[in-house]
């Protein structure tokens, strides 16, 4: 067995077909999260889901993240309306409004400014820019993960924020 790794996703928005009838997915946006989620993410991985995880059926979120593998943790988003026992009672172990790892402040939208320890924001929520647009310019220690960007595939944290071994050492 491989040791666990730590993934990063954001705005599956699953069950959320308006993304599609107004052009901004694919049909199969749906099937190809779960598809990636399989093909990369092993059971003794952690998953940080960095916001908007479902809009519409929101009872069926139970059954799909139950059906991915991993240890999943929720960042909540604008549109992550349920409390926090909801999300937790569905699926994620963990439920924040913004977590604080390894110097990397995870959050939904960009932050405007960094809290103690932090080097990097790591967001998601601009859907590769195309979405709101009062967060166009952003700060330079803001990094945006979008699903569109990414073939709709979770990301593996150290390779996304670009820490080397060394670098995380002194973090």
């Amino acid at each position: 067995m491989r040791p666990s790794k730590h993934w990063l996703i954001t705005d599956t928005h699953f069950n959320h077909q308006m993304l599609v009838t107004q052009g901004h997915r694919p049909a199969d946006f749906q099937v190809r999260i779960l598809s990636n989620w399989r093909r990369l993410v092993a059971p003794q991985d952690f998953v940080w889901h960095l916001g908007d995880v479902i809009l519409g059926q929101n009872d069926a979120l139970g059954d799909i993240l139950s059906s991915l593998p991993g240890t999943k943790f929720l960042v909540r988003g604008n549109h992550d309306h349920g409390s926090d026992a909801w999300y937790m009672r569905h699926g994620f172990q963990f439920c924040a409004q913004g977590v604080l790892r390894g110097g990397v402040w995870l959050s939904h939208a960009p932050a405007l400014s960094l809290p103690s320890g932090a080097i990097l924001n790591v967001h998601g929520h601009l859907h590769y820019n195309t979405h709101h647009t009062e967060h166009a310019t952003r700060p330079e220690h803001c990094k945006l993960l979008a699903l569109e960007a990414t073939d709709y595939a979770p990301v593996e944290f150290d390779e996304f924020v670009g820490f080397s071994p060394v670098l995380r050492s002194l973090l």
